[in-house]
């Protein structure tokens, strides 16, 4: 393989790896709200019904701007438990909407159209692209 197509190859790979990886990582470090020991979907669950739904949502909303103190602070959408309800606990609890009630080919649909989703999935065609063209490349 030419300098030029190893070069191709590592690009593509790095790019991809690194799609991949901001499309898996959770960046909101949350802890285990509902005490199961892992945390998951259930952990954004602010009302217990089984699924994360606008009705979370509306929780959140209802308490943002609220600090430990405030009348409509509300600890289980204090998801990082900093003590406020702020954009980091309304990000958190959007990569979670739909589950528990989605069945799995809707979730996936879900999940690849938000940006984190997308990011993945470029990632994986990036990583696919250069082991292709590396594959072609050394038949050469």
């Amino acid at each position: 393989m030419k300098a030029f197509q190893a070069l191709v190859v590592v690009l593509l790979l790095f790019v991809g790896v690194w799609g991949v990886y901001c499309g898996l990582v959770q960046p909101y470090p949350i802890v285990d709200m509902n005490g199961d020991g892992k945390i998951d979907w259930r952990d954004y669950d602010v009302n217990g019904d089984g699924h994360v739904d606008i009705r979370d949502v509306t929780f959140v909303a209802k308490a943002y701007g609220a600090t430990i103190g405030d009348s409509n602070y509300n600890s289980r959408c204090d998801f990082n438990q900093d003590g406020k309800i702020d954009d980091y606990d309304v990000n958190a609890i959007k990569d979670y909407f739909g589950q528990g009630t989605m069945d799995i080919v809707s979730l996936i649909g879900y999940r690849l159209s938000t940006p984190k989703g997308m990011q993945g999935a470029f990632g994986i065609i990036c990583i696919l692209a250069a082991v292709m063209l590396a594959l072609r490349w050394s038949k050469r």
